[in-house]
């Protein structure tokens, strides 16, 4: 089950972490990756009460207002749950509104009314960022809908690769357009998170290394994460310590990526 031996000390440590710090959440989703346990009916229930009429949930920052982002985070924790017949009905009723959210062209943007966080800001940024992002979350879901998205990101990427966006934009297209079939694209987009590796937040590390498990920037991530590892098991995160139960699911997904 472990992408390499080594990493098999750095998973049991961050497991025993999530189960000292992590939320509910956490704790299910690492039971499932690692003992493959359903969920507790009573937290696909919670999760259920979280979504919007209409497939949407709202983002840590926009409530109670819906949003493109918060919709993607939650498919993303959903899909580490397992495949429960609940969760696979508010995956599907997520995606179908992220479906609803696409323009013609194929890009997103955000829905949620008033001030924004930093990284949605600039409306290109903002617009390009969550193109990969929605794009990456229908993978597997609606493959047009991820065909336009790959036709925004080709559209958009420079010569060296790089893309409007903070730096996860970078790796979340390159997971569209190596679905797409843009694999020598995807590859450059990759080039910029190779080039800064070294200075980014754990949280950063393990979802670059999830969204594009076999790359070379991901085996890089994957050794940076065994190296910053704390001697409690957990990780520390430019996002806070509510963050850091997260951060330790990740990168146990990432760590034990067949």
């Amino acid at each position: 089950m472990f992408a390499a031996r080594e990493f098999e000390s750095t998973v049991s440590r961050a497991a025993e972490f999530v189960d000292r710090h992590g939320s509910r959440l956490d704790r299910a989703r690492v039971a499932h990756r690692l003992r493959n346990e359903a969920p507790d009916q009573a937290l696909v229930a919670q999760f259920a009460s979280g979504q919007h009429a209409d497939g949407a949930w709202a983002a840590c920052w926009s409530r109670p207002h819906a949003s493109i982002e918060g919709t993607c985070h939650a498919i993303a924790q959903l899909t580490g749950l397992g495949p429960d017949d609940g969760i696979r009905s508010m995956r599907i009723e997520g995606a179908r509104f992220l479906i609803d959210q696409q323009h013609a062209d194929g890009s997103f943007d955000e829905i949620t009314p008033g001030p924004r966080p930093p990284w949605l800001a600039d409306s290109l940024e903002a617009r390009v960022y969550l193109t990969a992002l929605a794009g990456s979350t229908l993978i597997g879901i609606n493959g047009a809908a991820v065909r336009r998205a790959g036709d925004v990101l080709r559209r958009r990427i420079r010569t060296d690769g790089s893309l409007p966006g903070p730096i996860a934009t970078q790796w979340l297209a390159a997971r569209v357009l190596l679905t797409v079939g843009d694999e020598d694209v995807a590859l450059a987009a990759l080039d910029p998170v190779v080039d800064v590796i070294n200075d980014l937040d754990p949280a950063w590390l393990a979802w670059s290394a999830v969204s594009m498990p076999d790359s070379n920037a991901a085996g890089r991530a994957r050794r940076l994460l065994v190296a910053r590892q704390r001697r409690d098991g957990g990780w520390s995160t430019d996002l806070g310590s509510v963050a850091e139960g997260e951060v330790a699911v990740m990168a146990i997904e990432t760590l034990t990526a067949s």
